[in-house]
């Protein structure tokens, strides 16, 4: 069965409001838990609104803690940014970390309080399967080999801009395939269920062995890995 299938059968046998409240509180514990392991500064996080929410955060925070990560690199700025500076700062991520933001005062703000690079990029307009978006212009960053893959930008909330986030696609072309992670947030939306099995339709033509799914509680991620990491579908 297709990934958007599985996903929309998962979504609508369970009851929606039951499933928010206890899944989000439990993915919270979880993350408070560990994070008090490494957080001696007392950083806060606020996952709620449009922000990143506890399956997220609880989806990196365990990856970096189950995996020797290498490069990392974000789409969208926000809390994991944060997240991801202070696993930085406390030992648990060795590797480089990159962020790309298209909105220049929300990415220096966000620099301002991280120690790794903040890329600021413009949106451009691209196409995918006939598909016509805007989205990242990618050319700002340096090509590399990217071990963790987090796609929670640029805002594709709307009608206008649903499939905003399909250029991602492009980077499976930068995935370690011994060794990756890719999470590809509020996965409960049409543009980001079409990016999901997208990645997973270009990963299966290059023979790149991978497992998928998900985390289900206020929001969606789905969570595509494979070789050494190859666990982290099963969170």
């Amino acid at each position: 069965m297709a990934l958007r299938g599985r996903i929309k059968q998962l979504i609508h046998r369970l009851d929606a409001g039951s499933r928010s409240a206890s899944m989000e509180s439990v993915y919270q514990r979880i993350f408070e838990r560990d994070l008090a392991s490494i957080n001696s500064a007392g950083i806060r996080f606020y996952p709620v609104g449009s922000a990143a929410n506890y399956g997220l955060l609880y989806i990196l925070l365990r990856a970096a803690l189950d995996y020797p990560l290498g490069e990392v690199l974000e789409l969208g700025a926000g809390q994991t940014s944060l997240l991801l500076d202070l696993m930085k700062k406390a030992g648990v991520l060795k590797s480089t970390v990159r962020t790309l933001e298209h909105d220049k005062t929300w990415a220096d703000r966000i620099s301002a309080s991280v120690s790794h690079e903040v890329i600021t990029t413009t949106l451009v307009p691209r196409c995918w399967h006939e598909r016509r978006f805007m989205g990242y212009d990618f050319s700002p960053l340096p090509k590399s080999t990217v071990e963790l893959l987090i796609v929670d930008g640029p805002p594709a909330g709307q009608a206008a801009n649903r499939f905003a986030r399909l250029g991602a696609v492009d980077l499976v072309e930068w995935i370690n395939p011994s060794r990756f992670i890719i999470v590809v947030d509020d996965a409960e939306r049409d543009g980001e269920l079409l990016l999901a099995n997208s990645i997973q339709a270009l990963l299966k033509d290059k023979n790149i062995a991978h497992k998928c799914g998900g985390v289900f509680s206020n929001k969606t991620q789905i969570v595509i890995a494979g070789g050494d990491y190859v666990g982290a579908a099963y969170y």
